[in-house]
């Protein structure tokens, strides 16, 4: 029996966004509920990955009323996703310019000389000597989660966005420069230090759980 071809779910997912959009611009306002139910929990994993716990909530609502208010804006040219992570990611941005002290530090001052391939995925690149010993291997999977999330929570709120977009959601550094209206160059910079900044704190924190 011959097999039906397989179908692009990616394709498909953003026609039918653009088709929900279409409607909800042509009058049918209830139809956002549809965006809502589609990318809430998407919204939700970049947000809690780059702000504080008790602002998540917040900021995810701040988000979709500000989706709601821009997709008359919305051209087609890209995805809708692309064009709605654009705006999680410069919402979170937003709230560390209005709420964080720590001020941006001029690129020339993070520029190193050591490259970073940009096809590291997931947290490969992060070889930190903690990894190779028996107690790391033993622990549970929540404490590695755990272990994670309190040091995501050590990193500067910039590099945050740029670690959560690149490796925990898999964009490219074009992609993640594009959302965040930054020049790849210092989406590179910032994406490689905090993967150094990852790897010491999450070598200090094995090892104090071991003592």
């Amino acid at each position: 029996m011959q097999q039906e071809p397989k179908l692009n779910t990616n394709v498909n997912k953003d026609q039918e966004d653009k088709e929900i959009i279409k409607r909800v611009l042509s009058g049918e306002i209830n139809c956002f509920e549809q965006i809502i139910d589609r990318y809430q929990n998407y919204t939700f994993k970049i947000v809690s990955n780059s702000l504080p716990a008790n602002k998540v909530e917040e900021v995810c609502h701040e988000i979709f009323i500000r989706v709601y208010k821009s997709l008359s804006s919305f051209r087609g040219e890209s995805s809708f996703k692309s064009w709605f992570t654009r705006i999680v990611s410069r919402s979170c941005v937003d709230y560390w310019r209005k709420n964080s002290k720590i001020l941006e530090l001029p690129l020339s001052d993070l520029e190193n000389n050591e490259s970073e391939s940009e096809g590291d995925s997931a947290f490969n690149s992060l070889e930190f000597e903690a990894s190779k010993e028996a107690h790391f291997k033993k622990l549970e999977r929540e404490e590695l989660a755990d272990l994670l999330k309190r040091a995501m929570e050590n990193i500067a709120p910039e590099d945050k966005i740029v670690l959560t977009l690149t490796h925990l959601e898999g964009y490219s550094i074009e992609e993640c420069a594009n959302f965040l209206g930054w020049q790849p160059s210092k989406v590179k910079v910032r994406a490689h230090r905090a993967r150094h900044k990852l790897r010491e704190i999450l070598s200090s924190q094995v090892e104090a759980n071991r003592r």
